[in-house]
C-alpha cells in the first residue's frame, strides 16, 4: 500500500492544548482538525479526528476519491514540533486484489508538483518559517520513520 507523507517542522500547533490521546500519548489532533477544516474549504468532506495507537486519523473525500489522513508529532528543538501527516487513498477490496487505482505520485491531495490540496491547505498559503517535505513511500515504511 502506497501512501504520501508530509513532514513539517513548526511551532504553529500546541500539543499541550490538545485533548489527550486515550490510547497512546501522541499528539496530532490539532494538526488534523485544522487540516480537515482547510480541506472543507477546498470542497472535501471530512470527519473529525479520532485517536489511534500511532497518533490521530480522519477521513477526507471529494467526488470518487476517498482518503485516510493520519498525523502524529514529536518535539524538535525549542518550541518547534516535528509533525508527520500521512495520506492514504482508500481503495475497494477489488482494487487492492487486482492492484488497480493505486495512489500516484501526482495525486491531487498530496502531489508537490500539482500544488497538492493538503500541502496548499496546510502550509502553502501563508508565510512562515515551516520546513515542509512531501514524499511518496511504499507500504513497508511506517509513519514516524524516515
Amino acid at each position: 500500500m502506497a501512501h504520501h507523507l508530509i513532514y513539517v517542522i513548526t511551532d504553529r500547533f500546541d500539543p499541550a492544548a490538545e485533548p489527550p490521546n486515550p490510547i497512546n500519548p501522541i499528539p496530532g489532533q490539532a494538526v488534523l482538525a485544522w487540516l480537515c477544516s482547510e480541506l472543507r474549504t477546498l470542497g472535501y468532506d471530512t470527519t473529525d479526528p479520532a485517536a489511534e495507537d500511532w497518533g490521530w486519523y480522519a477521513y477526507a473525500a471529494r467526488g470518487p476519491m476517498s482518503y485516510m489522513l493520519g498525523a502524529g508529532g514529536e518535539p524538535e528543538s525549542n518550541q518547534d514540533f516535528h509533525w508527520i501527516i500521512a495520506i492514504n487513498e482508500r481503495r475497494s477490496l477489488r482494487d487492492r486484489l487486482f492492484r488497480r487505482n493505486k495512489m500516484l505520485a501526482e495525486d491531487e491531495l498530496s502531489a508537490p508538483s500539482s500544488g497538492c490540496s493538503a500541502r496548499r491547505a496546510t502550509f502553502g498559503s501563508r508565510p512562515s518559517k515551516e520546513t515542509i517535505d512531501v514524499r511518496a513511500v511504499n507500504g513497508s515504511d511506517r509513519m514516524g520513520h524516515r
